[in-house]
């Protein structure tokens, strides 16, 4: 790890800090608009911080495996070779599993990886005949956190896989075939939780205004000069990067965060807690014999031992997620008891670096809008036109006018003076496919106020995105802390707790696949023409992100490229949606016929992933196939609750 000199931090730590806090603050009124397609992140009151470190564990070691000080809770569990769970956000168990960073190269001398787990306990004990096992989720990205996912959609997940009766309710041979499962998910490789972590940016603060301008440029394009603006800039990122990469040396993260890595960690970590699992029910019977339910001690400590090396998988993967399940199948075909891919994309795609049919859908959904948007009038949807040729006019008009000259929007109480650019509108409407029932309303009243030339709700809503308060300028958040001072640029303590998001995904995406690297110029531009062709309403985006891959030469060295294929143990469950913006249905069916017994399920509706929308008839076959094993018939089709925009969204 480079180390600051003592003179440019220490002598004049006061005029940075000063400078710090002045930029800081300037930016801090500044709505920055960042590009993600998973929620805001959930929080957790002061109470659920009564932990139970270990009293000997120095939470803030200046070493590979180091969190950001204010990483609670996670700073303060040390990592261990075996899961060691704590509690955690209300109901939760939380754990740092040691797992090697080359798995091909196991020993007692070889860096390791701090996995971040957490766990959605099951209802029943583990001792009790109807614990259904554990169920493992990823919720793609790359790079999404699976801790995030878990606290935003662990209670939906349970409901959907668990049986319907209540365990508690009737007595102990009340449904005895009845299943109850753990969930567990966990941020992979350089997400996150999970160290080591890779940040390419030395400070907070200078992360911050390296983003300011990289929105101010507006996408790829934006204007006659943004594709070479864009290409230097993230040229740039992955230089740092790369430089980082070659401090590292052959030990870097970024080496090993692709597929096949976290792909083994899925394994290790079913592995894991079937030694957990042994030793828990041990001690549960230790403590009460009578802890089991319909089976004696003797079934119970055989149902729960551990089955070393032959532990089976359980896992739902979403999105990216689907490209890590068919690769633990292709690897692991005897293993796998359940597995559902929602919203799958294809495996060759993400590795090669090419577009297919990836945004078949993206303007069918845009189309969905304006038709949905007339079916059920202005008091669902602010953007209502008699005609749907009215509404796309007006759309396209307000769009056009964006490009050739951005709204301007005077400041309020809350927020800094604000423009709005094509870009903003272009983001807003790309990322509307994603989640139509939730973004559909509100693209229809941001559409209508900028119709209208008033960008106030527009501007309000870049607010709430953007990543620094005029609150935490002032109260100097953004200083270098005596910590970051000591530890140097680059260490956890110099970053806020998952600032790094976009470095996660370039280096799983960028890896893995076949951008980056010497690609030029000229050699993208014929690519970004194919994705605009393919899609306006998503094309900008989806190019923005594989650019940014330029320059990026860390080539994953764990990898695994196929043959995805495979007679596993149980056939897979895939779902998705009719319409899906950047996962296409017809993926899943292509996949679907290279592991034998496997089904599609479609689900009738727009967006990307099932828990985008309301369907029982989903829900039903998803929780039989926990349950019982039994698949939905070949091609069968659900049928959700409700349309966008027929309801109010809450």
């Amino acid at each position: 790890m480079r180390k600051p000199s003592a003179v440019s931090l220490l002598d004049l730590d006061v005029e940075l800090n000063e400078v710090c806090d002045f930029i800081m603050f300037l930016f801090a009124s500044i709505p920055f608009f960042v590009v993600v397609s998973w929620g805001r992140l959930a929080t957790w009151s002061q109470d659920t911080l009564a932990l139970s470190p270990d009293p000997d564990f120095r939470p803030h070691l200046d070493d590979r495996l180091a969190l950001h000080p204010d990483d609670e809770p996670w700073s303060h569990f040390k990592p261990r070779h075996t899961i060691e769970y704590h509690d955690c956000y209300d109901g939760l168990k939380c754990a740092r599993l040691l797992l090697p960073l080359r798995f091909a190269q196991k020993g007692s001398k070889e860096p390791e990886i701090a996995v971040a787990l957490i766990r959605k306990p099951s209802r029943v004990n583990i001792t009790d005949s109807r614990y259904g096992g554990v169920v493992i989720v990823n919720p793609g990205g790359p790079g999404a956190s699976g801790v995030r996912f878990l606290l935003e959609n662990g209670g939906r997940l349970q409901q959907i896989i668990d049986a319907d009766t209540d365990p508690e309710v009737g007595p102990p041979n009340t449904r005895p075939d009845a299943r109850y499962f753990d969930i567990i998910s966990f941020d992979p490789r350089g997400v996150n939780h999970t160290s080591p972590q890779f940040n390419c940016f030395p400070y907070t603060s200078s992360r911050h205004v390296w983003s300011y301008m990289a929105d101010a440029e507006g996408f790829i394009g934006s204007s006659n000069t943004s594709f070479e603006q864009k290409w230097s800039r993230y040229l740039s990122r992955s230089a740092t990067c790369m430089q980082r990469v070659e401090e590292e040396g052959h030990d870097s993260i970024a080496y090993y965060m692709g597929t096949r890595s976290v792909a083994d960690d899925v394994v290790a970590i079913a592995e894991s807690h079937g030694q957990w699992r042994e030793a828990e029910a041990r001690k549960i019977l230790k403590e009460d014999p009578t802890a089991t339910q319909l089976v004696g001690p003797e079934r119970a400590f055989a149902s729960t031992k551990w089955r070393r090396n032959n532990e089976e998988v359980l896992f739902w993967g979403v999105s990216y997620g689907a490209v890590l399940g068919s690769t633990v199948a292709a690897l692991n075909p005897g293993r796998v008891r359940r597995m559902v891919l929602d919203s799958t994309v294809s495996p060759q795609y993400h590795f090669n670096g090419t577009l297919g049919d990836t945004l078949t859908h993206a303007d069918e959904i845009l189309a969905q809008f304006l038709h949905l948007c007339r079916k059920y009038g202005p008091t669902r949807c602010k953007f209502y036109r008699e005609t749907e040729d009215a509404m796309h006019r007006d759309m396209s008009s307000v769009i056009s006018r964006l490009k050739h000259a951005p709204l301007a929007v005077p400041a309020s109480l809350h927020r800094g003076p604000d423009s709005i650019t094509w870009t903003d509108m272009m983001r807003l409407v790309g990322q509307s496919l994603y989640h139509p029932a939730s973004s559909f309303p509100l693209l229809a009243e941001i559409l209508q106020d900028i119709f209208n030339g008033n960008g106030t709700s527009f501007a309000n809503h870049k607010a709430t995105k953007r990543g620094l308060s005029v609150e935490d300028a002032q109260e100097g958040l953004y200083n270098l802390s005596p910590k970051c001072k000591l530890d140097g640029p680059y260490s956890p303590a110099c970053s806020r707790p998952n600032e790094w998001l976009e470095e996660s995904l370039l280096g799983i995406s960028c890896g893995d696949g076949g951008f980056g690297g010497n690609m030029t110029q000229d050699q993208f531009r014929p690519y970004y023409d194919l994705v605009k062709a393919q899609s306006t309403a998503n094309g900008d985006i989806w190019a923005e992100w594989d650019m940014m891959c330029a320059g990026w030469t860390a080539k994953t060295k764990w990898k695994f490229e196929g043959p995805f294929q495979g007679d596993t143990a149980h056939p897979i469950l895939f779902v998705g949606n009719r319409l899906d913006p950047v996962c296409p249905v017809e993926d899943a069916h292509r996949l679907s016929s290279n592991y034998t017994g496997s089904v599609v399920l479609t689900q009738n509706t727009i967006g990307h992933g099932i828990l985008s929308a309301h369907s029982i008839c989903t829900d039903m076959a998803i929780k039989a196939y926990f349950q019982t094993g039994e698949l939905p018939a070949s091609g069968a089709t659900c049928e959700v609750e409700h349309e966008p925009l027929e309801i109010a969204y809450d």
